[in-house]
């Protein structure tokens, strides 16, 4: 949510045939000082013709664009007569208690009053979202969804070329055209999906794989005779599941939760283990840790690649996890001291929307929606947005004294650690406004939380340490000369898994049913398997050479349970006797 504070977006500027507010003024040459208002979306700015070409203004606090024969008591950016809409006075509503907030009224859907220091201030939604009263004296910012008539479709854009919307109920209801296929409107609120080239083939294996699949013997034939034309395309049909016919992606998350795994997440908790309580102290440990005024800016990992179009598997910054539990990349979660707000602070998060199109491919996410409902966020926007709400941030940020406006971020690489689009953003923004004095690095005092583990996260520790005996314990039985260390190292990782997966029992609660926890378990980090001379070497990992008989083999490994780490390093001999030597050494 944006403040609004009166300031000439004169950075802004459009082209000379006019503002892009779709009622036809893209083809008009503008005049000098004629204004026009941007609309409903954001009331309170409005274009103005400065030297042929179209600039973008704020009215300022309190006021809106509208119509008028003066300009009315607004700011005046620039000299001159006025032409068209004008800034007009926007009455507030009654005295407040801090944190209230209402909208300002269906005339002006993305404005909002926020009540601070016992007074309303008035604030933006920004362009495409619209202020709901959410309560008594409570709004949030949604998403504009013009009603509907059931039936209808129309398609997203340029953006989203293969991307359309269809009307159920009355509401808004996402789809997509086959891959390689683009959206086309269609006189009568309708849509046709034109097909595209090379996307024939792609469909056929697509299909073959499904078909193979539970669906075969439930719906094949619309699968193959699946018209273009129809909303019911071959990806969305693609996207059915069997039981519910809802989209699969709206069901799934992007990691495991209670409601899709309860063997693995209890009620109550974000993530295996851990409660949503702790999430909330970890939060406001780090909040009191901080001077007055601060903000975090803590950044997620990113995906890495092994080749353009292959890539790593995916392991989560363990600070963002350690705060929000979320565990998918190209994520932000900014944490802002408030002392108005319930809880001591707000938390904001940046976030990969759900798209089903690219879902299909990657698996779920958990979307923008569970950001706030499941994981603790008070307000959640797609990781697109993060430039331009940044900027206006850091803006309010280099507005505060300069002993109540820290920005605490990990703005550069240590250790040769990936850094983010978004951080390196928030870096050009702060070096902008001059505000290098006020940064200061957040892992310090995230880590310096991490050391005091909870009863929970020894819980854990202990698990991942007993994971690990188990598999330590398996290699030492099936080590044999000849056996190559890679076969070794294979032999550890399996019975990592292998250990997490209870047998099943006529007795037990799952009604006989194993419990298998082995998703939660992966290498802590890369291992060594080192025999004979190998063992010499500081940080051996090529793990490849035969093991011999009468050698030693050194094997530094751990599993990593629920993302926390075990370490264990033991030496023993390859054909499971030392010779007299080597006990005397080991015994040492």
């Amino acid at each position: 949510m944006d403040a609004i504070k009166g300031a000439a977006l004169t950075a802004v500027t459009v082209s000379a045939q006019g503002p892009p507010d779709g009622r036809g003024h893209d083809r008009e040459t503008c005049r000098e000082n004629e204004r026009r208002c941007v609309g409903p979306s954001n009331p309170a700015l409005y274009y103005r013709c400065t030297s042929g070409k179209w600039v973008l203004y704020s009215c300022g606090n309190g006021f809106q664009c509208g119509k008028d024969n003066g300009f009315g008591p607004g700011p005046e950016p620039r000299p001159g007569p006025p032409r068209g809409p004008q800034c007009l006075a926007v009455r507030p509503p009654p005295a407040c208690v801090n944190g209230q907030r209402r909208c300002v009224g269906s005339a002006n859907q993305g404005l909002y009053y926020l009540c601070t220091n016992n007074q309303w201030d008035l604030y933006s939604c920004g362009g495409g979202y619209q202020c709901l009263q959410t309560g008594p004296l409570q709004a949030a910012c949604a998403p504009l969804a013009p009603e509907c008539r059931d039936g209808s479709q129309r398609c997203l854009g340029p953006r989203n070329p293969a991307g359309f919307l269809t009307c159920v109920n009355g509401h808004w209801q996402s789809q997509s055209c086959s891959f390689g296929d683009s959206c086309v409107n269609i006189p009568g609120d309708q849509i046709n999906c034109r097909v595209g080239r090379r996307v024939r083939q792609r469909q056929k294996q697509l299909c073959a794989c499904v078909f193979r699949g539970t669906l075969k013997s439930q719906q094949p034939a619309s699968l193959l005779h699946t018209s273009r034309a129809s909303s019911n395309s071959i990806l969305s049909t693609l996207l059915q599941t069997a039981k519910t016919k809802d989209p699969i992606t709206t069901q799934w998350h992007g990691q495991p939760t209670h409601e899709e795994r309860p063997d693995l997440v209890r009620k109550n908790e974000v993530t295996p283990g851990i409660t949503k309580e702790e999430y909330e102290t970890r939060r406001q440990n780090l909040v009191s840790a901080l001077p007055k005024g601060s903000t975090a800016f803590v950044f997620s990992s990113g995906t890495f690649f092994v080749s353009p179009h292959v890539f790593h598997g995916f392991r989560q910054n363990s600070d963002f996890y350690y705060l929000t539990g979320w565990n998918e990349p190209d994520s932000v979660a900014v944490i802002q001291q408030n002392s108005h707000a319930s809880r001591g602070y707000t938390l904001t998060m940046f976030v990969n929307p759900k798209d089903p199109e690219k879902e299909v491919w990657e698996g779920p996410r958990n979307g923008i929606s569970a950001a706030v409902s499941m994981f603790g966020a008070d307000e959640a926007w797609p990781i697109d947005e993060f430039s331009r709400r940044a900027a206006d941030l850091v803006a309010r940020i280099g507005d505060k004294p300069a002993d109540e406006g820290y920005v605490y971020a990990d703005l550069d690489s240590h250790n040769d650690m990936w850094v983010s689009p978004q951080c390196k953003e928030l870096k050009r923004l702060l070096k902008r406004d001059n505000l290098g004095a006020r940064i200061r690095r957040l892992s310090p005092a995230v880590q310096k939380l991490r050391l005091i583990k909870s009863d929970a996260e020894v819980s854990l520790m202990r698990e991942a340490g007993r994971v690990s005996g188990m598999a330590f314990t398996e290699i030492i039985r099936e080590s044999a000369p000849g056996m190559n260390e890679s076969m070794l190292q294979s032999v550890f990782e399996h019975a990592c898994k292998r250990t997490l997966v209870d047998k099943a029992s006529s007795s037990s609660s799952s009604g006989g049913t194993a419990v298998d926890r082995s998703a939660l378990t992966r290498p802590a980090y890369v291992p060594v398997f080192a025999s004979g001379e190998h063992a010499l070497c500081m940080h051996y990992v090529l793990n490849s050479a035969p093991m011999r008989g009468g050698d030693l083999v050194l094997v530094d490994a751990g599993a990593e349970y629920a993302s926390y780490a075990s370490d264990i390093t033991r030496t023993f001999p390859v054909n499971g006797r030392f010779t007299d030597a080597q006990r005397d050494l080991y015994s040492a």
